[in-house]
């Protein structure tokens, strides 16, 4: 090229190299409006970052004039090239998703999530024995105290009567057709539903874990207990389980 063709070019444009170089100059002039144009885009469209998830509003795509364009400038450095299904995503069931090699899109409601790649380990089932006071566990550690009164819990600690619990206990990831009865509640619910109710995404009822007794739920971890394992008037042992992270 720069022997033969360019030499030719030339000869029947003097000023090919010039206009080349100004060229040049135009598309990196463009680029950076581009960029700058993205990233007032994501400033408004961005709901939440979150670890490695990263939560869009969709209607801050849809009011685009080309949304497909910035979708492709979003969402290419993540490995995604299937843009039509990308757009068609903004209008897509809650739930569906769309995968690269690395990463996938879920649309969640009136919002598009941005998230790794699931790892294809197997569901393992943690076992935790009586005389265990701390048990590692997926998203922590499970820590197990005996005490004598009730104190104010968060979403992360409950309370339990201890004579009601059968060991050895475990934690596992939900399935379909699991139930539990909600504190509080009327009777046994789905865990579908009550993740329906509770408006939970994808990637929330995918990390969610349960503390089961003798195959009984006990504990959602980090959102409900089970009326059947309540403390009550008649409790002689009160545990405490609580989630560290």
């Amino acid at each position: 090229m720069r022997h033969e063709v360019i030499p030719k070019l030339k000869d029947t444009n003097s000023q090919l190299l010039h206009n080349f170089e100004n060229t040049l100059q135009h598309l990196n002039d463009t680029s950076d409006i581009v960029e700058e144009s993205v990233r007032a885009v994501l400033k408004r469209a961005i709901v939440t970052v979150n670890n490695d998830e990263i939560t869009y509003d969709i209607s801050e795509f849809i009011k685009l004039n080309n949304p497909k364009a910035y979708l492709v400038e979003v969402f290419k450095p993540f490995g995604f090239n299937a843009f039509n299904d990308i757009q068609d995503l903004l209008t897509a069931q809650s739930g569906k998703q769309i995968f690269s090699e690395t990463h996938r899109l879920i649309k969640d409601r009136s919002n598009i999530i941005l998230a790794a790649r699931p790892s294809e380990e197997e569901d393992i089932t943690i076992t935790i024995n009586h005389e265990e006071k701390e048990k590692p566990i997926h998203n922590g550690v499970l820590c197990f105290e005996d005490v004598n009164t009730i104190e104010k819990t968060s979403k992360n600690e409950i309370f339990v009567n201890a004579e009601t619990l059968s060991y050895p206990l475990t934690v596992r990831k939900w399935k379909e057709g699991d139930y539990f009865h909600p504190l509080g509640g009327n009777g046994k619910k789905k865990l579908s539903k009550y993740f329906k109710d509770e408006k939970l995404s994808l990637l929330d009822k995918e990390k969610c874990l349960l503390l089961c007794s003798n195959k009984e739920i006990v504990w959602v971890l980090s959102y409900r207990a089970d009326e059947r394992f309540k403390v009550t008037r008649n409790t002689n042992k009160i545990l405490k389980i609580a989630l560290k992270k």
